[in-house]
């Protein structure tokens, strides 16, 4: 979960409080004092609600009233997001109705602090450009990005529509009746579906689990989301944002349009090696599933990769196998190594990744993490209903958690590890004014954890803690996990593209509404390389992007994953040529190193405070996202995919859709 901050992602705008224009450098506008802001240690929810936020007349200059303003503004903002924080949380760890009442009622107080302090943030920022500098100004422009509903029937009912979306996502459950690995069970698509795809190999049976929930759960979430993408829409305009979308990529300080041609230069950077990823995966299906079910020329079937969304290919290793013939078969997947390490015992699994963070530099967690984190499945027979999609919390004061259903195997390990990067830049930017207490932007929160997840992954490593046999082939082991990480990494990409390209067409009013499928899937067929297990066009009675979490949940820019699978490369190269020059990025390893990570660590504390591209350049020397360093980790698999594409006469490409 993002930061939570005063901001429902939504936005308005009031004609000004004064009325008039000001040409004097000293402005006449200042905040009523009271005796509000005489104590600024704390702030309760009594008080700011009690503040009266507004503008009147007075000689102060805009640098007193902006930071006199600042001070009192973050204090509360923080103790209100620290009790909506809370009782998300519990709500994510057990869902009941009367947990999500109390939310509900709780957001009318977010709601009418928004009103209370909007207007003058607008104001100040609309009066006092020409006067603020430095911290004030970047903390005040902070502080207006996005947007709030202003009418409270739009706001409440755009709550009720995430509520109702929510609850069909995260607790509607399928029953299948092909299913061998299900039995008489009935899932829900996290963890239940996803766990299913992970490891079933029977096509019948992959072929229900994809269709039973985008069949029979996704297409009720259609008319909350249109409604509730139009009510955004309408709040946005009003705001002078030409759509929602637009107000999405204000952390990256650049325009919509910016933003885009960054993606597609990516795009094309990656595309020639996700060609041969995609060649060789599909050769590989081939063999494995038949040409009666996988055509050598077309796509690939979406429902054989081995993830719910086909986002990630990772899980089909055991039929990509680079090297079948080999008796051997470190390297495929470490969860045999982790069994072998841990038995079932998860929490020992997820301490020792906590171990690896302090090896390398990072301080200890404090107690209250292992306390009111939940990091297991519920108790069997429980009838807790709990959102089992890996979540970090910053609760403010430096409560942070994990919320997760884990088990001992490669996937918990890898999510525990990508979550406990969000967990540490909260605690590094802690120090920081509350303002400033955001990752660089988005992306930087999401490459954190990915960064030292590659170094925990490396091969050295998994020698080292015995998580692979010490007698394996170590070429193999390191094309397998070359492999491995393409396979989890690349696909990314062109999804979140996808995913935001969609969303952004869409909310732009460019996809007429009965044809949201048929465009979704256009999409796919395009960039990705994926079709429908049949082959067949897809109704437009059905909504099959929204069987994705962040699109069902209205979660904005999913791109940020896009940027964060090259900007951990990025990072990672510049922790190896620190640490360890001239080797291999994949051979890298800075286990017990805490030097290595030095100005990684600096880079985190920044927070938001500057630009991110300051905050890239301390570490890398580099302003710009740049597939360079991606592409230079992976660069030995490219020369074993090119071998054996042309060893094998494996077929390129898939039919264009001329979108």
């Amino acid at each position: 979960v993002d930061k939570l901050r005063l901001r429902n992602n939504t936005s308005r705008r009031r004609p000004t409080v004064l009325g008039r224009s000001h040409s004097m450098r000293i402005l006449t506008i200042s905040i009523v004092l009271a005796n509000i802001f005489a104590e600024v240690r704390s702030c309760t929810i009594e008080e700011a609600l009690d503040t009266p936020w507004r503008l009147t007349e007075s000689t102060e200059s805009c640098l007193t009233l902006t930071r006199v303003f600042l001070e009192k503004y973050q204090r509360c903002s923080e103790t209100i997001n620290k009790r909506i924080g809370e009782l998300l949380y519990r709500i994510s760890v057990d869902y009941n109705e009367e947990l999500v009442n109390s939310k509900n009622d709780f957001m009318e107080i977010y709601l009418k602090y928004g009103l209370y302090t909007y207007d003058v943030i607008k104001e100040l920022s609309e009066e006092c450009s020409t006067e603020l500098h430095g911290d004030v100004k970047r903390q005040l422009s902070i502080a207006g990005r996005g947007y709030l509903v202003e009418g409270k029937k739009d706001f409440n009912r755009l709550q009720q529509l995430s509520d109702e979306l929510a609850k069909l996502y995260s607790h509607s459950k399928v029953c299948l009746i092909e299913s061998k690995s299900a039995g008489e069970q009935c899932l829900t698509v996290e963890p239940g579906l996803e766990t299913l795809v992970w490891y079933s190999r029977d096509e019948t049976e992959l072929r229900e689990a994809w269709y039973s929930f985008r069949n029979e759960v996704v297409p009720q979430m259609l008319p909350a989301f249109v409604e509730s993408a139009h009510i955004s829409n309408k709040w946005a305009q009003k705001n002078g944002y030409p759509n929602d979308a637009a107000s999405w990529v204000e952390s990256f300080e650049m325009s919509p349009e910016e933003y885009w041609r960054l993606l597609e230069k990516i795009h094309r950077d990656i595309s020639p090696l996700f060609k041969k990823l995609h060649a060789y995966l599909r050769h590989k299906l081939v063999e494995f599933y038949g040409e009666e079910v996988v055509n050598p020329e077309l796509e690939i079937p979406s429902h054989l990769i081995g993830n719910y969304w086909s986002q990630i290919w990772s899980k089909t290793m055991d039929i990509v196998d680079p090297f079948p013939e080999s008796e051997q078969k470190e390297g495929l997947e470490i969860t045999s190594g982790l069994h072998s390490r841990f038995g079932n015992d998860t929490m020992a699994m997820f301490r020792s990744c906590t171990d690896y963070y302090e090896s390398i530099g990072f301080d200890p967690l404090p107690d209250s993490f292992w306390k009111r984190s939940e990091l297991l499945n519920p108790p069997a027979g429980s009838d807790i209903q709990k959102d089992c999609h890996g979540t970090a919390w910053d609760l403010s004061g430096g409560d942070v958690r994990i919320s997760m259903c884990g088990e001992v195997g490669q996937t918990s390990y890898v999510t525990f590890i990508h979550e406990l990067g969000h967990v540490q830049y909260y605690r590094a930017v802690n120090h920081l004014p509350y303002l400033f207490q955001e990752g660089a932007n988005e992306a930087f929160h999401e490459a954190i954890g990915d960064t030292i997840t590659l170094l925990a992954m490396s091969t050295p490593r998994l020698f080292s803690e015995k998580f692979i046999d010490e007698d394996a082939d170590i070429h193999e082991v390191s094309i397998r996990r070359l492999m491995d990480i393409a396979l989890f990494k690349l696909p990314v990409i062109p999804f979140a593209m996808n995913i935001d390209r969609w969303r952004t067409e869409f909310l732009a009013g460019n996809i007429s509404e009965d044809k949201l499928n048929s465009y979704w899937w256009a999409l796919v067929r395009e960039y990705q390389g994926l079709t429908t297990p049949e082959y067949e066009d897809r109704g437009d009675e059905y909504f099959d992007i929204a069987s994705k979490y962040h699109v069902a949940l209205g979660i904005p820019n999913y791109t940020r994953y896009a940027l964060s699978n090259i900007l951990q490369f990025q990072f990672l190269k510049a922790i190896c040529d620190e640490a360890q020059p001239g080797v291999p990025y994949h051979e890298c390893d800075v286990s017990a190193n805490p030097d290595a990570t030095l100005k990684f660590r600096e880079m985190l504390a920044m927070g938001s405070s500057v630009h991110w591209s300051k905050a890239l350049f301390h570490i890398t020397g580099e302003t710009e996202f740049s597939g360079s360093a991606m592409l230079q980790y992976l660069e030995p698999l490219e020369r074993w995919l090119d071998q054996f594409i042309a060893q094998n006469d494996v077929i390129l490409g898939w039919p264009s859709q001329k979108l």
